[in-house]
């Protein structure tokens, strides 16, 4: 078993890498937890010394100090060093061998976490529900210090973008970035993009979850896997407001059963295409922040998420006299688990009553609940607003949505009005003729 859990070469390999060309520790610190021998805890215990002091790492200095404090009574100190320079095939894999040794002590941490949990099983004292929270919650610890915050300079991280970008260009590299699928939206967002969060806002009635619906499911046609959390309504509910969009049914006939028999049809091939839609439906009523986390975290250990939609994010669970500190401490989370993860997420918001005293009631950023934040973290706002919902006698705005783009780290922001088919819970382009599912990039 101890062959899994290091590597004695790997370890040899790096302390003499530091000795060689201690600049390297200038690239990437170590930690003692990096090392399963215990005389090589000591070296590294040594040289971090060293190079907190600022003073000089040779293997003559090195042996000194490990001698002066006594850490190989049994063995020449300086004769361990030299033999381990000589073995030394260089320093060019420094980096590659950190994160070896990185998942070497995952590897252990997770050993004797299982051996503790079957030790609690084995004795009887403990409910299984405590040991599985206790598993669940170690094991998110392990899975997020596997080496994903090393630093990196600027300069090797503009190599990765070029190959990655001549990859995207040529199409060896998969292009990891998501369209909403909505034209006016696409042009104005540009992408989506992996490790950033778009929220959605608006008052209640007025198209924020149908548009995150019809994000999530062009995202999903279109070869991505999503995750939905729906706060509010139930799963079948959403599946509902889906076949009334994407089979052309209204929903009024959906909820009555007046469906006619091209209808069914269309609804049972609707259906059979969804089979091979990646997109799971989670409905939690008071959700909490560490269960989100957990949740997301084990569906991307099955397969690499694209795109997570919170519907709405304050229907989470969290004290009402915190709710600002709350909810911010949501979307901070929320952006450190699309970065680590590198996926995008769309998070709905409500917002404040404010703006509806106001004479023009379309929304602004400020009006976002918890605001300071949710603003931060976001790198798109985009707000839905119908003015049918306040003035119902205006028949120049019946079935008029206008999305205001109010932030866009990567475009241009304005407002996009367009066509808002309540009767198929559908947004789509002014346009006498649109067949809904069709990208319209350009």
């Amino acid at each position: 078993m101890e062959s899994n859990i290091h590597s004695f070469d790997t370890e040899c390999s790096v302390l003499s890498s530091i000795i060689l060309e201690p600049a390297l520790l200038d690239q990437q610190m170590i930690g003692t937890g990096l090392f399963y021998e215990t005389s090589h805890k000591q070296i590294a215990s040594v040289l971090i010394q060293i190079y907190l002091e600022k003073g000089t790492i040779d293997p003559i200095t090195v042996a000194d100090r490990i001698q002066d404090q006594g850490l190989f009574p049994q063995q020449s100190a300086l004769q361990y060093i030299t033999e381990l320079c000589e073995n030394n095939v260089g320093t060019t894999s420094y980096k590659d061998h950190i994160r070896l040794l990185q998942r070497y002590k995952s590897r252990r941490k997770l050993y004797n976490l299982l051996d503790d949990c079957s030790v609690s099983v084995a004795a009887l004292d403990k409910d299984p529900t405590e040991i599985i929270e206790t598993l669940q919650s170690e094991l998110l610890q392990i899975q997020g210090k596997t080496g994903e915050h090393d630093g990196e300079k600027i300069s090797d991280a503009l190599v990765r973008y070029i190959q990655e970008l001549d990859g995207r260009i040529t199409g060896v590299e998969p292009d990891t970035t998501l369209i909403t699928g909505i034209s006016q939206l696409d042009k104005r967002l540009t992408k989506l993009y992996p490790g950033h969060i778009t929220v959605i806002g608006g008052r209640p009635s007025h198209g924020k979850t149908v548009l995150a619906m019809q994000i999530a499911t062009n995202a999903a046609i279109s070869g991505h896997r999503v995750l939905v959390f729906t706060l509010e309504m139930m799963n079948i509910e959403l599946a509902e407001r889906v076949v009334s969009a994407y089979a052309g049914i209204k929903l009024k006939n959906l909820m009555t059963t007046k469906i006619n028999n091209n209808e069914w049809t269309d609804i049972q091939g609707f259906a059979e295409n969804a089979k091979h839609y990646d997109i799971t439906l989670y409905e939690i009523n008071k959700l909490k922040l560490n269960t989100l986390m957990q949740i997301i975290r084990m569906e991307h250990f099955k397969k690499p998420i694209d795109l997570i939609i919170l519907d709405y994010i304050q229907l989470m669970s969290y004290p009402s006299h915190k709710e600002v500190e709350a909810l911010g401490d949501i979307s901070k989370e929320i952006k450190s688990l699309c970065k680590s993860l590198q996926m995008h997420a769309v998070v709905v918001s409500q917002l404040n009553r404010y703006c509806e005293a106001r004479k023009d009631k379309r929304p602004m950023m400020s009006d976002l609940k918890a605001s300071g934040q949710i603003e931060q973290d976001a790198s798109n706002i985009v707000f839905c607003y119908r003015d049918e919902v306040y003035n119902k006698d205006d028949q120049n705005n019946k079935g008029i949505i206008e999305l205001i783009t109010d932030k866009a780290r990567k475009g241009v922001t304005g407002i996009d009005t367009m066509t808002f088919e309540g009767e198929y819970q559908r947004i789509v382009d002014l346009k006498p003729r649109y067949t809904f599912g069709e990208s319209n990039e350009s």
